[in-house]
């Protein structure tokens, strides 16, 4: 029963929407770029970017991979100062989902459908078929498909 879901890599709640014009790349795209890079990614043609709000959501090891493979140590990382960008704590943020999709695997948000406006990429997740059938059909992918699933 585990394995009916193997192909799910991270899970994120929807954005609030008052959350939602805070989902850019916050000036820090060439900097997500670099460390893409390094996970032989390119996200040049990428316009818009979207990653799991506040860093909260549950993902299987395999799909964070991609990132931990960097081996990024802790001087790699500023001191705390309060900023609000050009880090790669904030490149990493940006990266979640781009690693699920190198790693192979998909995506999902969930959300409470009246604190969101209706649209196709909603669902009722009522049974595993309607879930299944869901990813299968409509998820969303941040990368193309010569970028996903790199060894």
């Amino acid at each position: 029963m585990a394995r009916r879901f193997s192909y799910v890599g991270i899970i994120a709640p929807q954005h609030f929407p008052f959350i939602r014009p805070w989902i850019h790349w916050a000036g820090c795209k060439e900097l997500v770029g670099a460390l893409a890079k390094r996970m032989r990614v390119e996200l040049e043609t990428l316009e818009n970017i979207d990653f799991p709000s506040g860093s909260m959501f549950w993902a299987r090891p395999q799909a964070l991979k991609p990132l931990l493979d960097l081996n990024l140590a802790a001087t790699d990382f500023p001191e705390e100062s309060g900023q609000l960008s050009l880090t790669n704590a904030h490149a990493i943020e940006r990266l979640f989902f781009v690693s699920c999709e190198v790693a192979g695997l998909k995506w999902l948000k969930i959300a409470i459908l009246q604190w969101h406006p209706s649209n196709e990429h909603h669902q009722s997740a009522s049974s595993r078929l309607i879930v299944r059938r869901f990813v299968r059909k409509r998820n969303v992918a941040l990368l193309h498909g010569e970028n996903r699933n790199r060894p």
